[in-house]
């Protein structure tokens, strides 16, 4: 299982480095910084911080608690807050709590058809003015990247269910990411009998299915994971910093459950099932592609075992 030879991430993280130092020569703010996202996750692909951190790149949080979420919502235009402390915006959001005043900027980066990909961002905690100019070099910039985004077609996001893509699990566990987490999982999720689903209803259904599935996975999650689809009705979900195997079982748990309701489609009922295999780091190892596979296996052993439940890897599985 290997990163798509079509995709070259090291040439989108150059290009946005690339870009942060030529922001940084003619906007003095403290931190300049480049996020994607998904509708549930926010991820600092890259940060420049100048006397202060404020920002540390290969961080995911929840989307809702950032100030880049202000900006994706508001995607026509520039968000500038002069005080996060006092904007109502964002003074009661946790991260306002964390890092106390600011002052902010953002603005989004799209694609073709004005689908946010990510923002790029300007913050500082000594009330930094943003000037016009400093506005328009930070569009100017976003534009760009939203054309090396499609020009190198990285999509982070999975074009049906809006979740994260195979391609962001690479870009999230790089940068160091085993001195970050203390401890991943990785849940394989496979839906049982599929294609007996698209055989039956057609694919249009089909699609409409993966799409509420996706939706009752994020409601089972954390705020700091990451649900990704893989495959045509494969998902990964990313669990870092998990703390107890306990976790990780609450949140397989939930997913089943949530499973066993029916999903309603043009006057049908239909229940879905799924089969789920969790590898863990670093008990299971700390390459991500062996950790994948890890957990694809024992989504397998799950599906032998009698389907709609699950299995944590174990070495043994190896041997049939």
């Amino acid at each position: 299982m290997n990163t798509p030879n079509s995709i070259n991430i090291n040439n989108l993280q150059d290009t946005v480095e690339q870009v942060l130092e030529i922001l940084g020569e003619f906007i003095g703010v403290n931190t300049l910084f480049v996020a994607v996202n998904d509708e549930n996750t926010n991820f600092i692909l890259n940060a420049l911080n100048r006397n202060e951190i404020l920002i540390e790149e290969g961080e995911g949080t929840s989307l809702a608690e950032t100030y880049c979420n202000l900006v994706t919502k508001n995607a026509t235009r520039p968000v500038v807050i002069e005080s996060t402390r006092t904007d109502i915006r964002t003074r009661n959001l946790d991260v306002t709590s964390q890092l106390g005043d600011t002052s902010f900027i953002g603005v989004p980066i799209l694609l073709s058809d004005d689908t946010v990909c990510g923002t790029i961002c300007g913050l500082d905690n000594r009330g930094y003015e943003y000037s016009a100019r400093d506005i328009q070099l930070l569009k100017t910039m976003a534009t760009l990247l939203g054309y090396v985004v499609e020009l190198e077609r990285f999509a982070f996001r999975d074009a049906l269910t809006r979740a994260f893509n195979r391609n962001f699990i690479y870009m999230y566990l790089t940068k160091e990411w085993k001195n970050r987490f203390n401890t991943v999982a990785f849940l394989f999720l496979d839906v049982d009998d599929f294609k007996s689903v698209n055989d039956t209803y057609g694919h249009a259904t089909g699609d409409q299915l993966l799409t509420e599935l996706s939706r009752r996975i994020h409601r089972c999650i954390r705020r700091s994971d990451m649900v990704c689809r893989v495959g045509g009705d494969e998902f990964v979900v990313v669990i870092p910093n998990y703390g107890s195997i306990a976790t990780v079982t609450r949140i397989v748990h939930s997913m089943l459950t949530e499973f066993e309701t029916p999903i309603y489609i043009h006057g049908q009922s239909l229940t879905l099932s799924a089969s789920i295999g969790v590898s863990l780091y670093p008990e299971d190892g700390s390459d991500v592609d062996a950790l994948l596979e890890q957990a694809d296996v024992a989504m397998y052993r799950a599906k032998r075992a009698g389907k709609a439940n699950y299995q944590i890897y174990s070495s043994d599985m190896n041997e049939g």
